[in-house]
């Protein structure tokens, strides 16, 4: 199959900005996927609007959003998963943006909702993500199963987007959940050397058991690399993972893992797309140089694979620091060095921490192999 793979960059500054000059794109859609940065409820000139009202900023970013798609070329039904970032003010936080992105898009689009203790402007209260395909997606697929996992699937060509909610079953041992993911995901024809990239959320309290029960299934890059989040009381954790299926005549898959010098780095080659993780484990290193020392390793990473940062598409990063807008623009500065205008879609997000509790931060990146067809 024959694919375009020209890139669509929407220029950041075109509907908002923030407090810093940013080297990134609101939206970038390259061949059969797009991506956008998380969209935020702030004007041109990085102020927040509707201060402290989670529905109206939601509705405004949804706004946002619409205008992105039509832009890009592509259509609203293109949508395949948002990841909204929110902070909670009570159980009723989570039924308003639902309402909101259901009214706005419809059920079929996959929707994680992650709880944040704050962002890093006064009066912001969510910010969102954005995954669209080039082609309608199928149907959204719900798996369940009788360990407790519910599995949400949502599938556009070869690219696969899925959630996964872990919730306590009784009388069900969490041990058998690494085998039951396995034998789900086998049923739509998946495989762990399929996963492209994962990112996992777990309880405030939680420890480092908690995803143990996965085992060796594949499906955890980086235990240490978790989120650390409000869930419901019957979740134990919450997986959102992005799959590339693999044909014929396309290269083997390829899988980089290493520990060195306190660095956790990870990188996946799928066909075209490649993703690569950092983070490190090192709680003497303040939030800058663990940035600094993540971003040398993941550069490091693509040059050894022939790759290089003007093909990444995705950049999402996870930091524990404070509502102080100083610590966003810190790492941002660290990051913003290694990608020239229009750049990627990039989203920054703090958070309470990480099962790794001496690491203040996760880098992920996501792109597309220049020159390649398929």
């Amino acid at each position: 199959m024959n694919v375009d793979f020209e890139k669509v960059r929407i220029p950041f500054d075109s509907t908002w900005s923030m407090r810093i000059d940013t080297p990134y794109s609101l939206l970038v859609r390259e061949g059969e996927f797009a991506w956008t940065c998380g969209q935020c409820p702030l004007d041109v000139d990085g102020n927040v609007l509707a201060p402290g009202d989670l529905g109206q900023q939601t509705k405004h970013v949804v706004q946002i959003i619409l205008r992105l798609i039509e832009t890009a070329g592509l259509d609203p039904a293109s949508l395949g998963k948002l990841v909204v970032y929110y902070v909670d003010s009570g159980p009723e936080s989570v039924k308003t943006l639902l309402n909101i992105l259901t009214t706005a898009f419809g059920d079929q689009v996959s929707v994680l909702p992650v709880a944040v203790p704050h962002f890093y402007y006064e009066g912001m209260q969510v910010e969102i993500d954005v995954y669209a395909f080039r082609q309608r997606p199928e149907a959204k697929n719900i798996i369940r199963t009788e360990s407790g996992l519910e599995i949400e699937v949502v599938e556009s060509g070869r690219v696969v987007s899925t959630k996964v909610t872990a919730k306590e079953v009784h009388g069900v041992r969490a041990a058998a959940r690494g085998s039951a993911l396995e034998e789900a995901f086998g049923r739509i024809g998946l495989q762990a050397t399929e996963l492209l990239s994962d990112h996992w959320f777990v309880g405030m309290t939680a420890d480092k058991s908690v995803l143990s029960s996965l085992g060796n299934s594949g499906f955890v890059t980086d235990s240490g690399a978790a989120v650390k989040t409000l869930l419901e009381n019957d979740v134990s954790f919450v997986g959102e993972l992005t799959f590339v299926r693999m044909h014929a005549p396309q290269p083997a898959s390829i899988t980089t893992t290493m520990l060195l010098n306190g660095i956790s780095l990870t990188l996946r080659r799928r066909g075209a797309f490649f993703w690569a993780s950092a983070r490190m484990g090192s709680a003497t290193a303040p939030l800058v140089e663990q940035t600094r020392r993540a971003m040398i390793a993941i550069n490091n990473a693509l040059v050894s694979h022939g790759l290089n940062f003007d093909e990444v598409c995705k950049s999402t990063t996870y930091y524990a620091g404070s509502c102080a807008e100083s610590d966003l623009h810190d790492n941002m500065s660290v990051r913003n060095s290694y990608y020239s205008k229009p750049g990627p879609a990039s989203t920054g997000i703090p958070v309470a921490g990480f099962l790794s509790a001496d690491s203040h931060i996760s880098i992920g990146i996501t792109g597309v192999e220049s020159g390649w067809r398929r």
